[in-house]
């Protein structure tokens, strides 16, 4: 897709964002871009959303409560509005296909965004950028292209919470300026994982989630190796109720990386409850939704370390 004659969503219009802090109230911030919002009923519909889609903008609203709310509690978090790529329309199509259409309009609008936020917001302070699923895609792509554009940016990153969609060790040899979390306080460095069970990924099960090579690591005990985080380390868990509100709650999960898969396996009780319905994207027993979920207390507790490090390296 050509991007001569499309322009950027304007980011000066207050408008563009779901969340906007009109003071600083913390010593850093978030830039969080939300998963996938943008299902079209008819299959004519778009590719890309358009940017004031009411239902992208209904949906997107319960991602401040359900994840961008794990770094409320340490930074004033800014959401940009962007427009996005159909779930629906990736069906069938390699990861190449994919990401080629990412690199459309979607980040057009997310390094607008950025550039709007980094000229007339950030003023010099410690940030943290994240996302989940889609919103991890759009944070790797400007992890890649736009920081290695903006070193004197890309300095002032405390980690970038890159959740629900795998980083492969190519994209790491192809950004060498990137780098994987490798403990719980290191900074300058990417926290990913995708959360399924063990049997998930069985007969080589393939997800669009994973692309070969992915890198992760345990947000209950911090490694990167096998090492099993049992239920007792999990600090707490947000129990989502039928109506799609969030309550942090008791730990629902506990984690074991997959080295060679490069996911988080758990075993929720009752773990049925907690499928994602997109089986044939991510397999029949992948937690996707549940990313930010099962781990919430720990994330949160996270940010604030990383941050804290950050402040006296």
């Amino acid at each position: 897709m050509s991007l001569k004659n499309i322009a950027a969503v304007d980011y000066s219009d207050k408008s563009s964002w779901l969340a906007f802090p009109e003071k600083h109230e913390h010593g850093a911030d978030t830039v969080y871009l939300y998963p996938t919002c943008y299902y079209p009923e008819q299959e004519e519909a778009p590719i890309i959303s358009s940017i004031d889609d009411p239902q992208v903008r209904l949906r997107s609203r319960k991602y401040l409560e359900l994840q961008a709310s794990v770094f409320a509690e340490s930074t004033d978090v800014y959401v940009p509005h962007y427009r996005q790529c159909s779930v629906f329309s990736l069906a069938g199509k390699s990861q190449e296909e994919i990401l080629k259409i990412y690199q459309g309009v979607p980040c057009l609008d997310v390094f607008a965004a950025l550039d709007y936020y980094f000229t007339h917001v950030n003023g010099g302070r410690p940030f943290i950028l994240a996302g989940h699923s889609q919103g991890s895609v759009m944070a790797l792509f400007a992890l890649g292209y736009y920081f290695a554009k903006h070193p004197e940016y890309y300095r002032r990153m405390a980690a970038a919470y890159c959740i629900g969609f795998g980083i492969s060790r190519d994209v790491l040899q192809a950004y060498p300026h990137l780098k994987m979390a490798q403990g719980r306080d290191d900074t300058g460095v990417i926290i990913s994982y995708n959360t399924e069970a063990a049997d998930n990924g069985t007969g080589g099960r393939p997800s669009m989630l994973l692309p070969p090579g992915t890198a992760a690591i345990n947000p209950l005990n911090w490694r990167t190796d096998e090492t099993y985080a049992p239920l007792s380390l999990n600090k707490g868990s947000l129990h989502i109720d039928e109506n799609g509100r969030g309550v942090l709650g008791a730990p629902l999960a506990d984690a074991k990386l997959n080295a060679a898969r490069g996911t988080l396996v758990c075993s929720p009780e009752n773990p049925e409850k907690y499928y994602s319905r997109h089986s044939e994207s991510f397999g029949p027993k992948s937690f996707h939704s549940f990313d930010y979920a099962f781990y919430y207390a720990n994330l949160q507790e996270n940010v604030g370390e990383r941050l804290r490090a950050f402040s006296i390296r």
